[in-house]
């Protein structure tokens, strides 16, 4: 006899796998029911194994690193990084971001500097769309957004490809938090996830944000791996 949680597909196929058909166990029920054990499981992601989490980032044209560390401490999924880059005027730039999640991957807050410099932001969110500064003041042109998206990063990437639930070809409209890493301004803009292909150890998702679109490949914990003329893995699983 094997105990199978019934919430979790991928117990289910482990435990049936080699088996055409799985009788109900219940009493006084004789019902069985073919089973395709090759069918494909849809993933969960916020309940992949991935935590914790050290990976580094290189732009695909010039120069910078990105050191993005994840972890979990009391109940909270923990993000902190350091950005080297350039910009568009060829100065470099130091961007020290860090991100509170939930256990669902609701950004909490987000605080973002640059190293050296006095110059910094800091935003907060009770995690259904309300969005405060670092005064306690509510933000209104936010209202709605749950995720965030920072400039400097494919990291943010993350947020919405775990917390939402994905199905082949179906598109996810959300509003999100848009930071520039440039000057630290903030505005509210939609964007769109669509799962193209979802594998066993990489999937890629149709990224799209008014004019631009690109495909993302991410790995089985949904963090980037490639993303296409800006950034790709050096360090971490999956690197290439």
């Amino acid at each position: 006899m094997v105990r199978v949680d019934f919430s979790d597909p991928s117990s289910i196929v482990a435990a049936i796998r080699g088996h055409e058909i799985v009788y109900n166990c219940t009493a006084d029920a004789k019902l069985h029911t073919v089973i395709d054990t090759e069918a494909e499981v849809n993933k969960r992601w916020e309940d992949l194994p991935m935590l914790p989490a050290d990976i580094v980032w290189r732009p695909s044209t010039g120069i910078g690193y990105e050191h993005v560390k994840v972890r979990e401490e009391n109940d909270q999924i923990l993000i902190d990084s350091i950005v080297i880059g350039s910009q568009d005027t060829n100065d470099i730039f130091r961007v020290k971001y860090d991100i509170v999640l939930d256990k669902s991957w609701v950004t909490r807050a987000v605080a973002i500097r640059y190293l050296g410099e006095d110059q910094g932001l800091l935003l907060s969110s009770d995690g259904n769309g309300i969005w405060k500064d670092e005064q306690g003041q509510v933000i209104p042109e936010l209202s709605g957004c749950v995720d965030i998206d920072l400039s400097c990063t494919p990291f943010t990437n993350t947020l919405p490809i775990n917390r939402l639930s994905y199905e082949p070809s179906q598109q996810q409209e959300i509003q999100v938090v848009y930071i520039s890493a440039a000057d630290l301004s903030y505005k509210q803009v939609k964007q769109n996830y669509t799962l193209l292909e979802n594998g066993k150890d990489s999937s890629i998702f149709r990224y799209r944000s008014g004019n631009f679109t690109e495909n993302i490949t991410v790995d089985s914990n949904g963090i980037v791996v490639l993303y296409p003329n800006l950034f790709y893995r050096e360090m971490g699983p999956d690197a290439r």
